[in-house]
């Protein structure tokens, strides 16, 4: 491979071997300046380099998946670990089922060191809903022991606005994960833009078309960076008869798609009648079916619904503009030394109210009051002072002067 190619690759975020051994004919061939011929001859290559064209025994496999906490230990026990890497997994349920908050304490628990259980590594949030929540974060981040500015420093977020701009973000994950130790890649949320650009049966091929392309390229970078990727997904009511059920959005593009899928519901009739919230496996590669609970609270999930931090102080980014100040009022000037402030002078009062209540003014204030007026000099009336005079009575005042 020349140098020119491999500085091509590397511009498109294919910095490894094996990121272009998985990766397709048709991508490779669409970077400019390198042809079908000659990404086919570089791809085989790597693949014949990595053995990836010959098959392996099963024993001779080697796994070098991880695993980081969620912050609830029953889901950990549950997802046997927490977050495992270079796999995708899902987490869909219904509004305030809990999947943003489970994202957000996913961005500060994988920053925390192995051996507390994370992987010290970056996230990456992709931003599809704007429900990021910095102060939220922050808050995390002091419940867990650590400092919220670098919690924050590392979580490299990408708000979005279109499935178009959403395809773009998640190709450049390529290039930050090449420049950052990013351990996590969240998506929150999937379908969110889709349902909305893409709306009718006439749509739906295209729309399945593109989440499939979004799917295959997170699931390629998972793979190939050895990177937890996170999605979270909204929900659709299905009727089986006389039956509604909530069933996640996306169907088999999706289903086929991800390798973890957990349910996520609110408890309760009401959706704000308790902060406990049940996660279900619905789908895994080798997990059992099983269903257990979590509370959400301001500090992410946890196993309780009170919160212990272990920083008590609360930090800069958790307050709110004015909060922790004396006031708004802007301080009041002294006078200047060798001056005498003057009196306050009684407010002119309409001709309704024109007898002066003397008892609410001081000696002073009525002798500053009659000072400033005998000092006024004379001004000319204004035009809604001078009186409407009846052109007759002006023609008389002229005949008798």
């Amino acid at each position: 491979m020349t140098p020119k190619t491999m500085k091509l690759l590397a511009d498109e975020g294919i910095t490894s071997v094996r990121q272009l051994a998985i990766a397709s004919v048709d991508d490779v061939s669409k970077i400019q300046g390198i042809s079908d011929n000659k990404a086919r001859q570089v791809i085989y290559a790597a693949r014949e380099q990595l053995g990836m064209c010959e098959f392996v025994a099963v024993d001779q496999i080697q796994e070098n998946y991880e695993w980081f906490t969620t912050g609830s230990e029953n889901v950990d026990d549950l997802m046997d670990g927490g977050i495992t890497t270079g796999r995708i997994t899902e987490l869909f349920g219904g509004f305030k089922s809990g999947k943003t908050n489970t994202v957000n304490t996913l961005c500060v628990t994988v920053q925390l060191p192995k051996d507390e259980g994370g992987l010290d590594g970056d996230a990456i949030y992709i931003d599809t809903e704007g429900t990021f929540s910095k102060p939220k974060v922050a808050r995390i981040a002091r419940r867990f022991g650590l400092d919220p500015g670098k919690i924050l420093s590392r979580i490299h977020l990408a708000k979005v606005y279109s499935a178009d701009h959403q395809l773009q973000m998640i190709e450049q994950c390529e290039r930050i994960v090449s420049k950052y130790p990013v351990k996590l890649i969240i998506v929150d949320s999937l379908m969110a833009l889709l349902r909305n650009e893409y709306v009718g049966i006439g749509c739906l091929a295209p729309r399945q078309a593109k989440l499939n392309k979004i799917i295959h390229h997170l699931s390629r970078i998972a793979e190939s960076k050895n990177i937890a990727v996170v999605l979270t997904n909204q929900v659709v009511t299905k009727f089986l008869g006389q039956i509604a059920v909530e069933d996640a959005v996306g169907g088999n593009i999706v289903a086929h798609g991800c390798h973890f899928r957990y349910r996520l519901k609110a408890k309760g009739a009401s959706f704000n009648e308790t902060l406990e919230r049940s996660i279900t496996v619905v789908d895994s590669v080798d997990l059992a079916p099983g269903t257990t609970t979590f509370f959400i609270t301001e500090a992410g999930i946890a196993d309780d619904e009170k919160v212990a931090y272990k920083i008590k102080d609360v930090s800069p980014y958790e307050l709110k503009p004015g909060n922790g100040s004396t006031g708004n009022a802007a301080p009041a000037t002294p006078a200047a030394r060798g001056t005498k402030a003057k009196a306050a002078v009684p407010a002119k009062k309409s001709p309704a109210q024109a007898t002066l209540d003397l008892d609410e003014y001081s000696d002073a204030d009525l002798a500053a009051a009659i000072s400033d007026a005998g000092n006024a000099s004379p001004r000319a009336p204004a035009d809604d002072e001078i009186p409407d005079v009846p052109k007759e009575a002006v023609r008389d005042c002229d005949m008798k002067s």
